[in-house]
């Protein structure tokens, strides 16, 4: 009687039979035998049964197997560790156990419901289910264990459109829905009992937009949730507890980013940070908001959030993007209004929604996508603010006028002194009427940048008449006159320093030819004391230098004006070193920046 064998090697499956004395296997390769078939041969063959156990990796002791069925493992790289081999004749009454012999890797099958295709033929083992390049959704889905030596079950979870997600159903049951036109979106799936002791379940689904997105495992996530993206196909495995994930994990589930952001309020400083439309900020507290910062969290695409803030005193900043600070902090400014925008990929899936609660104003309306919500020019705090995502074209629609207040723009009337062939004072070469206009254009820009329309009554070196010059500012019916120039003394060089400024002052001497209704009205000249004070005292705190202080005079330009209007004399030119400091451009930004800041005092008093 002889014996016949096969070994079952990791990498090769099962090997061609060999009988007596020969190897079976491997010598040199480091490959483990994970299961074996024994037959006897010859005449007496017939007489006799041949019984075997093997000792696998994890399992121990298998139960018996008999004359060529298989005992070990197959397709979960158990090595076999001992055999144990009885040859027992035919009839005996022997005690031996065979259930159990054989453990192979249970199958997981599965079928998806595809839009206009139905159910499509039961797949296994990874096999991908449903369509891809065809933008048919999966509706539901069946899947069931097969040939599982182990106790347990699968049971999965679907989320659904407009549903969410469904509870866990098993073992071939249906999750989803039929005749509902509904797309999957998401998927969960598990092993419970003995098998999930040995396997791990992997799965991976192929999402609209995005392809294949990573593996999950035992009961995560994979697919969208909150994106409107419809699941298309579906792989799904088992893999031996603790091995490795068929490829990449990443990005296994993708959801709805998230808004995060802080605001920056009077008093209390940076506040938590809040999402998705939460509110930001106070309400019936009047304090300011002065910067914030707003971040995407977990976005699936690319892109970034730009924002930037209005604010007091600066005007518009440049824009930040991805949690930089917008705003001041310190300084005590008030943020008047804000503009938010996506740009990227992700600005084609979402639209950013915004609103602000605006002092007197209360809550405006909404604004989106770069538009402007708050005030300009009206001098009123953000005091709140809330932002949200909306998936592109899905959100309310918005008004301009309902996110944003912008009184009719205040209008400040420029006058930089002499020009053309009249030059002013003259000094070590510098010209008065060079300098009023440098420090004119300053003042100009910082305005507009504040919201004001600016006018001038010369923009080069031209000459304007004395009297055309308030002419000018009376037909644009601006709202306060500045006229700018420097000083001098009669003599080539003086010791004569500093600043003053003036307010038009009635003298008989001088009567008014083109504004005789207005020249002399108390309010025009009680605001027009009130404009020349707030610019002198900025004019003096930030230069330092000599206060000659105000004073009224009957100058033409300050008195043919039928609005509030001040004469300045930024320093003398004659005087060396202040000349020095006169035309430097630091020394210039300066007094621009103080005139600047005393209109936006005047007409916060107004």
């Amino acid at each position: 009687m002889g014996v016949k064998y096969t070994t079952h090697v990791q990498s090769y499956g099962w090997l061609d039979y060999v009988s007596d004395g020969k190897i079976s296997g491997t010598t040199g390769e480091s490959k483990r035998l994970e299961a074996i078939k024994i037959e006897l041969s010859g005449k007496k063959a017939k007489d006799y049964d041949v019984y075997y156990r093997v000792h696998a990796q994890t399992f121990g002791w298998l139960g018996w197997a008999k004359s060529g069925e298989p005992a070990g493992t197959v397709g979960i790289s158990k090595r076999l560790e001992a055999v144990e081999i009885k040859v027992i004749e035919k009839g005996a009454n022997v005690d031996i156990s065979t259930g159990n012999s054989f453990i192979k890797k249970p199958t997981i099958a599965y079928s998806t419901h595809v839009q206009t295709y139905g159910w499509m033929n039961k797949v296994t083992n990874g096999t991908l289910s449903g369509t891809t390049g065809k933008k048919k959704r999966l509706e539901a889905i069946k899947i069931d264990l097969q040939d599982s030596n182990y106790s347990g079950e699968v049971i999965y979870s679907t989320h659904v459109q407009n549903i969410g997600w469904l509870k866990n159903v098993s073992n071939g049951a249906v999750s989803g829905t039929i005749g509902q036109g509904k797309r999957m979106e998401a998927i969960k799936i598990n092993l419970t009992g003995e098998v999930a002791k040995y396997y791990d379940v992997y799965y991976r689904v192929h999402s609209q937009n995005f392809g294949w997105l990573g593996w999950a495992k035992n009961g995560q996530s994979a697919g969208t949730e909150g994106l409107s993206k419809q699941l298309e196909a579906i792989e799904v495995k088992l893999v031996a507890k603790g091995g490795k994930a068929p490829g990449s994990t990443a990005n296994r589930f993708l959801t709805k980013p998230s808004i995060v952001y802080s605001s920056h309020v009077q008093t209390y400083g940076w506040l938590d940070s809040v999402k998705n439309g939460a509110t930001s900020g106070t309400n019936g507290q009047s304090k300011r908001l002065e910067a914030i910062k707003i971040n995407l969290k977990d976005s699936p695409y690319s892109g970034n959030i730009i924002y930037s803030s209005h604010v007091q005193s600066h005007g518009w900043l440049n824009k930040v993007s991805n949690g930089a600070i917008a705003g001041t902090n310190g300084q005590s400014k008030r943020m008047e209004a804000i503009q938010i925008n996506l740009t990227g990929e992700i600005s084609n899936h979402f639209d950013v929604y915004y609103r602000v609660h605006s002092q007197s104003y209360g809550w405006l309306g909404w604004a989106k996508n770069g538009m402007k919500a708050g005030s300009e020019g009206a001098s009123k705090r953000l005091e709140a603010i809330q932002v949200k995502l909306v998936p592109k074209g899905k959100g309310q629609s918005v008004k301009a006028s309902e996110a944003f207040k912008q009184p009719a723009k205040i209008k400040v009337f420029l006058d930089p002194g002499h020009g053309g062939y009249d030059t002013g004072a003259i000094a070590g070469g510098v010209r008065e009427a060079d300098l009023n206009l440098t420090v004119a254009k300053k003042v100009e820009k910082l305005l507009k940048n504040r919201g004001y329309s600016v006018y001038m009554s010369r923009n080069n070196d031209n000459y304007v008449d004395l009297y055309d010059r308030p002419r000018m500012a009376n037909n644009l019916d601006a709202d306060i006159f500045i006229s700018i120039h420097h000083n001098s003394t009669a003599s080539t060089t003086t010791i004569v320093n500093g600043i003053e400024s003036y307010y038009y002052e009635y003298d008989k001497e001088y009567p008014s030819k083109i504004n005789k209704d207005m020249h002399n009205d108390p309010q025009r000249i009680k605001k027009s004391v009130t404009l020349t004070n707030y610019i002198h005292h900025n004019m003096h705190r930030n230069t330092a230098a000599v206060n000659r202080g105000t004073r009224g005079a009957s100058f033409a330009v300050v008195r043919e004006a039928k609005m509030p209007a001040t004469l300045l004399e930024l320093g003398y030119i004659n005087n060396v070193s202040e000349r020095i400091k006169l035309v430097t451009n630091s020394y210039q930004d300066k007094l621009a920046k103080a005139i600047a800041d005393g209109v936006d005092q005047y007409f916060n008093s107004y």
